[in-house]
């Protein structure tokens, strides 16, 4: 039994099983599963920023929670029946503080990537792009190549144009010269390896809109700001964007149901 046992939701165990997850968790070198996932009172917001539909009943949202202490923690949410249900994913076994989520890729219902910006042990701020083969049930950490001299803005415009060939690009701020640049990342291996494709170059086109997902030409979702502090919308449209109706809302006060 390896450390992916550590995925099972754990609220649902009997003593025992808890009792050797724990064990488990404890042997390992990486971050320590905590047990149980903590529930609103240890966030003040969340902040969904990008949304990805794989279907009209299938689609993943990335974003972030703010703790307490101010820290930003990644946030992974799907589902599977049409934004009704929600799942959290990758909280109990990747260690997400100080991380923010800002763009999401899936190719199909299995497989999936997220990047995002991550503030590391010195206080820089670091590109981070994670991919799933399951789901999201199973998440693995992508190296990118680090820029030395620049912080990360951004991390966007995530996308695969076929089961291998896929790139994201990386916004870089220089504090010696304050030049904003970009670099862009190229994979031909379907996301388990990065090669820069383009290093600190200007940025001529504008990000892809993250806050929006077309299935088809007719139906899609995006994100919304609600009237009401601390909510946003899931909307969804079938007139190719001209109408939109709310199917979700999601708030910190919703946070314990999505399992």
């Amino acid at each position: 039994m390896g450390e992916s046992t550590l995925f099972l939701r754990t609220t649902r165990l009997p003593a025992l099983t808890i009792t050797m997850v724990l064990t488990l968790a404890a042997c390992g070198s990486g971050p320590k599963l905590e047990i149980p996932t903590p529930g609103e009172e240890a966030y003040t917001s969340l902040e969904p920023l990008a949304i990805h539909a794989v279907s009209t009943e299938e689609f993943v949202i990335t974003g972030s929670l703010t703790r307490t202490d101010g820290t930003p923690e990644g946030l992974i949410l799907s589902t599977h029946t049409g934004g009704r249900t929600w799942r959290r994913l990758a909280v109990e076994v990747h260690d997400l503080t100080r991380t923010t989520f800002q763009t999401v890729f899936f190719a199909d219902r299995l497989r999936g990537w997220v990047g995002g910006v991550r503030v590391d042990s010195q206080g820089r701020a670091r590109s981070v792009l994670f991919r799933t083969e399951d789901a999201g049930n199973h998440w693995s950490e992508v190296g990118l190549v680090q820029d030395p001299e620049a912080t990360v803005s951004e991390v966007h415009s995530l996308a695969f144009t076929s089961d291998s060939v896929g790139s994201v690009s990386v916004t870089l701020h220089d504090p010696t010269t304050s030049e904003t640049r970009e670099t862009t990342f190229a994979t031909g291996d379907g996301g388990r390896s990065w090669v820069v494709a383009a290093y600190r170059e200007k940025a001529t086109l504008p990000f892809r809109d993250q806050t929006s997902s077309m299935v088809d030409r007719e139906r899609g979702f995006r994100l919304r700001k609600s009237r009401y502090p601390g909510v946003t919308l899931v909307e969804a449209t079938i007139s190719e964007g001209r109408d939109w109706m709310p199917v979700s809302e999601l708030s910190i006060g919703a946070l314990a149901t999505y399992y």
